[in-house]
């Protein structure tokens, strides 16, 4: 999905982006690990944005609840 979005970003680059992705993503926490899956999405869309030398600056904001807040 990280992926994606950045290749969307790529075809109409800009100096300043964001991202804001809300939903329910999947992600393996094993053992006592912290985060999650919107912690494992930013980091993707972090080192593949610095990975692609994309232009400019990125703010990636990965919003969730945790399924108990009723």
């Amino acid at each position: 999905m990280a992926a994606r979005h950045l290749n969307i970003l790529q075809q109409q680059p800009s100096s300043n982006m964001a991202i804001l992705s809300g939903g329910e993503a999947a992600s393996m926490v094993l053992g006592d690990g912290i985060g999650g899956p919107n912690r494992e999405y930013v980091l993707e869309i972090m080192l593949e944005a610095k990975r692609r030398s994309l232009p400019g600056s990125l703010t990636a904001f990965a919003i969730d609840t945790d399924g108990v807040d009723g």
